[in-house]
């Protein structure tokens, strides 16, 4: 099945109590990648890359700003305590989803040109595996 990423909606909480964050702009990229690891036999001129350990990536969610937005203030205030969150994004389907934790390592607002609005730029490293669901079919 294909998602559109328009009609999409992130969450930031916990299971039981997620609050949606409004006026996204960019949902990121959740995901890993692995690290490579340089391998060179005695003898040999040439060297070997391996695949290593897998590593959760960092990303950057874009929003507008919207000071009446409750899930934007929970932004703020996880970022400026133990800094990790819990994330809930649901595809535009509505069921499908995934969900993961991580650690807000900045946060910001870009003024751009003048016929923009202020955005929040929030940058997360995940911190955990990214659970999915997809939808029924």
């Amino acid at each position: 099945m294909l998602y559109a990423v328009a009609g999409s909606q992130l969450y930031i909480g916990q299971p039981s109590d997620w609050l949606l964050i409004r006026s996204a702009e960019s949902l990121g990229s959740p995901g890993v990648s692995w690290a490579t690891v340089d391998v060179t036999y005695v003898g040999s001129e040439h060297v070997e890359m391996i695949r290593g350990p897998m590593a959760p990536r960092s990303m950057q969610i874009v929003l507008a700003v919207d000071s009446d937005d409750p899930g934007q203030a929970a932004l703020w205030q996880a970022a400026h305590g133990s800094g990790i969150a819990g994330f809930r994004l649901v595809l535009s389907d509505g069921a499908a989803w995934r969900e993961w934790e991580a650690l807000i390592i900045g946060i910001g607002e870009a003024f751009d040109a003048a016929n923009s609005v202020v955005r929040l730029l929030v940058d997360l490293q995940i911190n955990s595996k990214i659970r999915k669901s997809e939808a029924a079919p």
